[in-house]
């Protein structure tokens, strides 16, 4: 994992919906690497895992999750190495 980032979620109202997390690999070939063997599922299933043992879920069962992944190349390449810009796409 090269980094983690979070942004919360709102609709149009001001309204708090959920969050989005993303999380970044080094390179494109990890991220299709573990796409195809399944990993990503894992992790992402382990990250959802975690975080209902906090109790998040319970004390929020209207909020959404969403996880992303994405690579630091991609953020190099099209974001010129900016996570904010990148996050907020």
């Amino acid at each position: 994992m090269h980094r983690i980032s979070y942004m919360a979620l709102g609709d149009h109202f001001g309204s708090d919906i959920g969050y989005k997390v993303l999380l970044y690999l080094k390179k494109n070939k990890n991220l299709q690497g573990y796409r195809e063997n399944g990993i990503l599922k894992q992790i992402e299933e382990k990250y959802m895992q975690a975080i209902s043992e906090t109790g998040y879920l319970k004390k929020y069962p209207h909020h959404k999750i969403f996880v992303e992944f994405d690579k630091h190349e991609n953020v190099k390449q099209n974001y010129g190495g900016n996570y904010f810009v990148r996050d907020r796409d």
